[in-house]
């Protein structure tokens, strides 16, 4: 630490620098901490970013092996020809809920009006 007071001193009086001239040592601290905290926050949030894309992704992979295998004997269109493109997409999507587990057979409508005619009584 005196070598380098000592140079710090030398090069002062080369420059012509006053002593009391100088940059707070706290301040430059200061800054670098705020740049290494906005850092990791960018990390975190990036990170958490490429989670969720690699979910999509996964997910993405797998309704596109249930939709080949759905697709092996025939095209959408054969099977379905009074439905629109978008139609069949939501046809093929809870088909493949069905298949899943994640849905069941859609509710009676008739049953859920009664059902809620009969709680608003």
């Amino acid at each position: 630490m005196e070598d380098l007071a000592a140079e710090n001193r030398t090069l002062r009086k080369m420059a012509a620098v006053p002593d009391n001239y100088g940059i707070d040592l706290a301040q430059i601290k200061l800054n670098s901490d705020k740049k290494i905290e906005t850092y990791t926050k960018l990390i975190k949030v990036l990170q958490d970013d490429n989670y969720k894309l690699e979910e999509e992704r996964a997910r993405l992979k797998h309704m596109l092996k249930q939709q080949s295998i759905l697709y092996t004997n025939n095209t959408p269109w054969d099977r379905h020809p009074k439905l629109t493109p978008e139609e069949l997409a939501k046809v093929d999507q809870y088909v493949m809920r069905m298949q899943t587990g994640e849905a069941s057979e859609p509710a009676d409508f008739y049953k859920l009006k009664k059902e809620n005619a009969s709680l608003k009584a």
